[in-house]
């Protein structure tokens, strides 16, 4: 099988605490995915919780640790994965506060990243603004906000709406059928596969806009603008997969806080979902 590379900007301890579980899940019953936790930490405490995390096949990736200012240390990582050694593997990039993935469908997943060369492909990530269109009731009462896309991640109150969507109806959304569909919205990076050549793209293209102003995805980057990996992923085609489920805790602008009451009250619900999931699936696998 196709080697797979999960690699993740590792940081925030309470995020990392909720999404352990379903790595550690992914590489128990997938033999050909190693994870890699480049240690990005903004804080002591969190960059020893990281340093010391362990499981099988799951890497930490202290190296970066230092590097300023902060985006070189997220280009490094691709210019890592960029080197020929990976020319043979696929990538899912991950970010630190995914708080749920359907580990029972991330073959499914990786499935569609092999078929869809120099394409971003997404999971369905609740709290993403383009993956809305996939997700049935909650883009309508998002278009009731009268909120403009391109804003989904400066909104309290869409992070507000998309967690209770999620709390209300995940079980039934396990179920969805795994379809790939197209988007022409910004796609922001919380849960994305590709392949090596997109990989080495992304690379290359992380840093300094020089020359004319350009419009990504509805976005507008000028002359000396710098351009991150969510700018460069979106000069990408971008498609998402309906039915592989995530969730995305938040967006900076998004005001919710670390430790924030409104955090912590999502972070035990999304602890407790994660245990029935996980709980089930586990059973599901023994009996298969």
């Amino acid at each position: 099988m196709t080697p797979v590379v999960l690699f993740g900007f590792a940081g925030r301890r309470p995020n990392l605490e909720l999404q352990l579980p379903f790595l550690r899940r992914i590489t128990t019953t997938h033999p050909d995915v190693e994870v890699h936790l480049w240690n990005l930490a903004r804080i002591p405490p969190d960059f020893h919780y990281v340093r010391y995390i362990t499981g099988p096949r799951i890497a930490i990736r202290n190296e970066q640790y230092r590097t300023r200012p902060h985006w070189l240390g997220f280009k490094n990582v691709y210019v890592h994965y960029a080197q020929p050694a990976y020319k043979d593997h696929l990538f899912v990039k991950v970010d630190d506060d995914i708080v749920f993935m359907q580990t029972e469908r991330f073959s499914a997943f990786i499935d569609a990243v092999a078929a869809n060369p120099a394409t971003i492909v997404s999971a369905n990530v609740v709290n993403n603004g383009a993956c809305s269109r996939v997700q049935p009731g909650l883009r309508d009462a998002f278009d009731m906000t009268g909120i403009p896309l391109l804003d989904w991640h400066r909104h309290n109150k869409v992070a507000a709406m998309a967690h209770r969507y999620f709390f209300d109806t995940w079980q039934t959304r396990l179920t969805d059928p795994v379809t790939v569909v197209e988007t022409p919205d910004w796609l922001s990076i919380n849960m994305i596969g590709f392949d090596h050549p997109t990989m080495v793209a992304m690379a290359d293209g992380i840093g300094w806009i020089e020359g004319p102003p350009v419009i990504i995805a509805g976005r507008m980057f000028g002359n000396q603008d710098r351009r991150g990996d969510e700018g460069m992923a979106n000069t990408f085609g971008r498609r998402i997969v309906t039915g592989f489920l995530a969730a995305h805790l938040s967006f900076a602008p998004q005001n919710v806080g670390d430790w924030s009451e409104q955090a912590q009250g999502w972070r035990r619900q999304y602890a407790d979902i994660g245990r029935i999931y996980l709980e089930e699936d586990r059973a599901a696998l023994q009996n298969s």
